[in-house]
């Protein structure tokens, strides 16, 4: 992992820990995705992907606030169907086998 990566995923984690939101708040969970193009950050729910970027974007901590305050919702580190979903679409989209995308979103 490079230096300017680790510097984007520690911001990332700043960005989503300085969300407080009260025990009742829906709760999304996030995970990187390496790809041959750039890591990607996903977040998501059991049932659909609501956000998928590359972790280099400069607007991306600004979208992420947004998606919190406009859903009410708090982010965290963790793994979904649909975040699972993602990362093997994304792994065979990169090899050449896959065209057409089926995570809700």
């Amino acid at each position: 992992m490079t230096d300017s990566t680790r510097a984007l995923k520690a911001a990332f984690y700043a960005t989503i820990t300085a969300s407080t939101l009260s025990k009742e708040a829906k709760v999304l969970q996030s995970d990187w995705i390496d790809t041959p193009i750039g890591t990607m950050v996903a977040i998501g729910d059991e049932k659909a992907l609501y956000l998928l970027e590359f972790l280099s974007r400069c607007n991306l901590a600004r979208e992420i606030i947004k998606l919190q305050d406009t859903l009410k919702v708090a982010i965290t580190i963790g793994k979904t169907k649909s975040i699972d979903s993602i990362k093997k679409e994304l792994r065979r989209y990169f090899k050449g086998e896959l065209e057409l995308f089926l995570t809700q979103i």
